[in-house]
């Protein structure tokens, strides 16, 4: 039994606890893909630590993955601020050191235990254009996903959905218009197709004259040339 104020009268109804209402929540349970995305290389003497956002759980001595290389290595230390840990877990900045040194640059993806992670360069997606410029084929940007920064062409404007989710052909976008494009990147991203990893699947186009953000999307699926 709970009281409640009302007006200026205090009255008793029946209600459940707080504890009871939580043990009656369905609770969903987000799943934490294993990546880590490489934004700064620091160098000191003969080390590199690479410095970047970290999703899962990542372990000292964890054998990894590098994307697009596909080169494996192992984890030799784990850092959070400036404390070398034996794990990291959770969604963050953290700070990684390798056993091994390869070409590793702003952008390369750490991948360990399978996270539905691919690379490619020819894509179906769908855009919002969210400036004043118009998407048409062979107009250039610059994508970037994730931490990844890459040229691009536009190879087809497929149309543009409307209110009714159907597809009305048309050859260019404009301003404020939800279409369906299919794009090529000038070198292999690292993606996830949609509803698999989302941060891996969402993306924006940046003129790369301006630097304006010209339109944002998703990836749907990608293409055979």
């Amino acid at each position: 039994i709970m009281p409640s104020l009302v007006g200026s009268e205090m009255c008793i109804r029946d209600s459940k606890s707080i504890l009871n209402i939580l043990k009656d929540i369905k609770l969903k349970t987000i799943k934490a893909h294993n990546f880590f995305s490489v934004q700064t290389i620091l160098k000191h003497r003969d080390k590199r630590i690479y410095y970047g956002n970290a999703s899962g759980k990542i372990l000292k001595n964890e054998n990894i993955l590098i994307l697009p290389s596909q080169k494996n290595c192992k984890v030799t230390n784990v850092y959070t601020g400036n404390k070398n840990k034996k794990y990291f877990l959770k969604k963050n900045q953290t700070s990684l050191e390798l056993s091994d040194h390869f070409d590793i640059g702003r952008g390369n993806i750490f991948t360990w235990k399978n996270t539905n992670l691919e690379s490619g360069d020819y894509f179906n997606s769908k855009v919002v254009l969210t400036s004043k410029d118009s998407i048409y084929k062979g107009r250039e940007y610059i994508i970037r996903i994730v931490d990844q920064e890459v040229p691009v062409i536009i190879t087809k404007v497929k149309g543009v959905i409307d209110v009714h989710n159907h597809i009305k052909r048309k050859s260019m976008l404009n301003t404020n218009d939800f279409g369906i494009i299919e794009f090529q990147t000038r070198k292999p991203i690292i993606f996830s197709e949609k509803k698999k990893i989302d941060e891996f699947c969402r993306f924006i186009f940046i003129d790369n004259i301006t630097n304006n953000v010209i339109a944002a999307g998703k990836i749907n699926f990608k293409l055979r040339k």
